[in-house]
């Protein structure tokens, strides 16, 4: 129950100072404001915890203000080692754990979660994000599993370029994450922000809303390094409020790395596009990667009235790749398919990766970097920097193009519209 003299918290189980904590078969049900928190509030202090086993639901916002009501939080010099953890109808997040004050860092370690159904808090109606990871944070994920959450499936941040997160991840679902219930907006399956280094692998992102997965730098101090294999974006809807995007991957702004092994089928809007305010950077590396089936915006395609783009209404999009303003992508085996313009390209360079083994389609052997096949036009490029030659890197001998009904177009065309997900982490 919450505090007789302010009707706040009502925690489950409550850590602050130095503790050596280890918890196994448990479950924390119908309480406040957390179900589960652990907190040093303090740089000379540290907790050691260990939980296993652990079910925690429908842990309320508290009674004052409607704060808060998540499933666990952990903050400040906390080593976390937690598995085989449920979290289901919790409040606000499922599992928080960030960094709240100077010259503290968590290590945390997390296996065999599964996070669902997650709402959002009661003053304002916002959030209801499965996982979210802030600031000075060395985590390793395993196994973790986020369903019908809302805003966000995982969020990994960091709220200034002087943070650092560290994250390695593998076998990772995020599935069916859902908009906002304030607004409607957003829905994001994975959301990578700011100053992280992550690596990750074996990842399925299946029915998100508005992106699959975006990696951003809000400002230009801060570098997101990245390395992401064997991964499934599909089916990223539009989102509720808008009926626009659907993008499986945004890369944005001073974000490098690689993607590699990857399928991006059946999203709305693009598969994949980079754009940025900076030279070369994006700077990405695609590597066996498939984009297909891209589909139109459900704003556009709507018989209903009440139904309208507010970007660009009479542009369809659908579009495979989308490499924009200053970003650089090498290709190294990418197929690209059934999608309007396969490969758009604004004022960004493509080039030919070295260990391309596509077959270009002929019969003397010979291998390509990319290949373009049914789509309304293969390659769609205008505005491109003084001199670049997209025809002498990548789309005369490299390129094998198959069953497109344009093969090649210099019209200037709109471009999507780029995002800003830097208030999803904002009053943590």
């Amino acid at each position: 129950l919450p505090m007789e003299k302010d009707d706040n918290f009502g925690r489950g189980i409550n850590l602050q100072g130095n503790i050596n904590a280890h918890f196994s078969r448990v479950l924390l049900q119908n309480n406040m404001e957390s179900g589960l928190f652990a907190s040093t509030f303090s740089p000379n202090r540290k907790i050691y915890l260990e939980a296993s086993d652990f079910v925690v639901k429908e842990t309320k916002p508290q009674n004052n203000n409607k704060y808060f009501g998540r499933g666990i939080g952990i903050q400040n010099n906390v080593n976390a080692s937690l598995s085989r953890i449920f979290l289901d109808r919790n409040h606000d997040i499922g599992v928080s754990v960030n960094t709240s004050d100077a010259g503290t860092e968590i290590v945390l370690k997390a296996s065999d979660i599964y996070v669902l159904n997650t709402k959002p808090q009661g003053s304002d109606e916002n959030r209801g994000v499965g996982i979210m990871i802030v600031d000075d944070v060395n985590v390793e994920l395993n196994r973790i599993m986020a369903e019908k959450n809302r805003e966000s499936g995982i969020v990994l941040a960091t709220n200034s370029s002087d943070k650092k997160l560290s994250v390695k991840a593998n076998d990772i679902v995020v599935k069916n994450t859902m908009s906002k219930l304030s607004d409607q907006k957003w829905g994001t399956g994975i959301v990578v922000l700011n100053n992280v280094d992550l690596t990750m692998s074996r990842t399925l992102l299946e029915q998100n809303t508005r992106i699959g997965m975006i990696l951003y730098t809000h400002d230009l101090e801060s570098i997101l390094n990245f390395d992401v294999s064997d991964i499934v974006v599909s089916n990223t809807q539009s989102d509720d409020r808008y009926k626009q995007w659907g993008n499986g991957i945004i890369i944005q702004e001073n974000a490098k790395g690689g993607i590699t092994n990857a399928k991006i089928d059946g999203n709305r809007e693009m598969g994949i596009y980079l754009v940025s305010s900076i030279q070369n950077s994006p700077n990405v590396n695609f590597n066996n990667v498939i984009i297909s089936n891209t589909r139109v915006r459900e704003c556009y395609e709507s018989n209903d009235p009440d139904v309208n783009c507010y970007y660009l209404p009479d542009i369809p999009f659908g579009h495979g790749l989308g490499i924009y303003n200053r970003s650089l992508a090498t290709m190294n085996n990418v197929v690209i398919d059934n999608n309007q313009n396969g490969l758009q390209i604004k004022d960004g360079k493509v080039l030919a990766g070295k260990n391309c083994t596509l077959s270009d389609g002929k019969d003397d052997g010979g291998k390509v970097c990319l290949h373009l096949l049914n789509n309304e036009t293969a390659i769609n490029a205008f505005d491109l920097p003084d001199g670049y030659s997209i025809i002498d890197e990548i789309a005369s001998d490299k390129t094998w193009y198959d069953g497109n009904e344009l093969d090649f177009s210099g019209d200037p065309q709109p471009i999507p519209e780029p995002a800003d997900p830097m208030n999803m982490i904002g009053g943590n």
